[in-house]
């Protein structure tokens, strides 16, 4: 019998030793599992933390980049507005001009674009000197060999300036033509004297 107990006794023993490392085994796994779960986690929080300060910056770019467009923007608008108030400063000064200077420019303006024998339409301003300005011209006119102008007289469609009329052809010497036209040509030198030192222009 007691040959019985002690084989019993060792089998209990070896079995407890088994369930023994049976749980180490467990242990061990279970650890190695959330070691490795960790690791993954880790990682895919880190390539997660990594999206997100990619698209922060990404969005930090476009934000910077429409910034400075929209600032670009306005610097172009308010040079563009800056222009257009120095021309119409411009057409102003030409429109307050009198006496012999205002004079020589209507002289100017039909001597530089008549060919002869137009008709020159005056505005109501220019009435009472129309005659005046048509004989002038036609005395430079005739040293060219060109036909004569005639006075067409005061023409409430005309602001100020001159029309030149020829048949169906007439050509606008109004202020506001004037400008217009000499605008693109001009628009360099201003901007130069307007923004010198401010960066390149538009």
């Amino acid at each position: 019998m007691q040959g019985m107990d002690r084989i019993a006794a060792r089998i209990a023993e070896e079995a407890q030793e088994e369930v023994r490392r049976q749980e180490e085994s467990a242990k061990q796994q279970a650890y190695d599992i959330l070691s490795q779960a960790k690791a993954e986690a880790e990682a895919a929080y880190e390539a997660r933390m990594e999206e997100s300060r990619a698209a922060a910056e990404e969005i930090r770019r476009r934000a910077l980049s429409t910034a400075k467009l929209d600032a670009k923007k306005k610097a172009l608008a308010t040079k563009q507005e800056l222009l257009g108030q120095a021309f119409a400063k411009a057409r102003e000064k030409l429109a307050a001009m009198q006496g012999a200077a205002y004079e020589s420019f209507l002289l100017s303006l039909i001597e530089g674009s008549a060919e002869g024998g137009e008709t020159v339409c005056f505005s109501a301003r220019d009435e009472a000197i129309a005659e005046r300005i048509v004989k002038a011209a036609n005395d430079r006119l005739a040293k060219r060999g060109a036909a004569p102008v005639n006075n067409g007289g005061a023409d409430g469609s005309v602001p100020d300036g001159l029309i030149l009329k020829k048949g169906p052809v007439e050509q606008n010497l109004t202020l506001d033509a004037i400008v217009r036209a000499a605008r693109p040509g001009l628009t360099p030198a201003a901007a130069e004297i307007l923004f010198r030192g401010n960066g390149d222009e538009e």
